[in-house]
């Protein structure tokens, strides 16, 4: 079975840590792929100038290892004892990392899979009444119109008459149909935080609460602006109207915080979209890890 490149790199990962004195080969461009996460002279003066890596790195506390281990790859070599234990720290700090951002990662499909299947309850009762309602007008109009019919023949003013009602209550049952389109009685939901309480500005529950890593990552600048992602994301969702009425309350609704609220197929359709996008923005991460796992052995 062929193993994926991200694959192979976290079983790798895995061995140096466990053997932090193992010597192993490193081509000599890696000392270059360093040198060019550290941020220059001209770059002290303009951080947003910074690669998303070195940000990253600035964000995960290993900004200053990674120069040290710059400085003693000159001065001693990468085989260095010294080399070779700096890099085993920074491969447990990536590797921390990486398994945190796949825990907030797996929270969000959990809860993606839990909207689908509340909204898919739904439908199927939405449809229920709409096949229920159709079969109904279909036969009482039938009903009504053979029997409007037959009494026309004796007496034509009251055939008129029934068929007359036979249309009146053809008209009140697809009025009623399309008021069943719309969806069936919301569900009452209880309290239940999700993983958008916390990026909207709720307090939260450990169970829905990010790591400081991945908080951090959030709250942290996009590359070459001075947005942070998580503002990115809710202006976003703004912009698509994910917030209309009240915003607080929609918010709440929509990241389960509020006491005893009705979820409708829409409401659950929205918190799915924006837990697709939040997962889409966390998940950018991975980028900037495997560029600084790159960095430190490649």
């Amino acid at each position: 079975m062929k193993i994926s490149k991200i694959s192979y790199r976290l079983i790798s990962l895995v061995c140096i840590a466990s053997a932090p004195y193992m010597i192993l080969p490193r081509p000599a461009q890696a000392d270059g792929q360093i040198a060019m996460l550290l941020p220059t002279p001209a770059d002290n003066n303009h951080p947003n100038m910074f690669s998303p890596a070195a940000g990253l790195a600035k964000i995960l506390s290993i900004e200053s290892t990674l120069t040290h281990i710059h400085k003693l790859n000159h001065e001693e070599g990468p085989q260095s004892l010294a080399s070779l234990s700096l890099r085993q720290q920074l491969i447990q700090s990536i590797l921390r990392t990486i398994l945190e951002a796949h825990s907030v990662l797996a929270r969000i499909d959990s809860e993606m899979t839990y909207a689908d299947e509340a909204r898919e309850k739904l439908e199927a009762a939405r449809d229920r009444a709409v096949t229920l309602n159709d079969l109904t007008n279909f036969l009482s109009t039938g009903a009504i119109t053979t029997t409007g019919s037959s009494i026309q023949i004796a007496h034509n003013a009251a055939g008129n008459l029934v068929q007359a009602a036979g249309g009146l209550n053809s008209i009140a049952l697809s009025a009623r149909s399309l008021m069943k389109q719309r969806g069936p009685r919301p569900l009452v939901s209880a309290k239940q935080p999700n993983m958008l309480a916390k990026p909207l500005g709720f307090e939260v529950e450990l169970a829905v609460d990010y790591p400081v890593s991945i908080w951090a990552y959030l709250n942290s600048p996009m590359p070459g602006t001075n947005v942070t992602r998580r503002s990115a994301l809710i202006k976003r969702w703004y912009a698509e109207k994910n917030f209309v009425g009240n915003a607080k309350e929609r918010m709440a609704q929509l990241s389960g915080v509020k006491e005893d609220f009705r979820s409708t197929i829409e409401l659950l359709d929205t918190r799915r979209d924006m837990l697709s996008e939040l997962r889409a923005e966390i998940s950018k991460i991975d980028i900037d890890l495997l560029e600084l796992l790159n960095a430190i052995d490649s």
